[in-house]
């Protein structure tokens, strides 16, 4: 028989308006858990696409805020 890794999980409460079974509230951990672990997968691909692209580039504040100002006072000129 396959190695089978045991779970155990305790429900102390369940906070519903109606009273939830057993079955219910571990379905919607299970849920919880496959969407963590989803979400942790989509933000490794992120960051290795960030690591992948290159050095980043030096930030000019200035410049930023200097082309900021050029479009606000083109938008305000109309």
């Amino acid at each position: 028989m396959p190695d089978i890794p045991k779970l155990s999980v305790a429900l102390t409460a369940v906070a519903a308006a109606d009273d939830a079974t057993t079955s219910e509230a571990i379905r919607d951990w299970q849920f919880k858990r496959e969407t963590r672990q989803e979400e942790v997968k989509r933000l490794r691909r992120l960051w290795d696409e960030a690591k992948a692209s290159g050095p980043a580039a030096p930030f000019d504040i200035e410049q930023t805020l200097d082309a900021a100002k050029a479009r606000y006072k083109g938008s305000s000129a109309e």
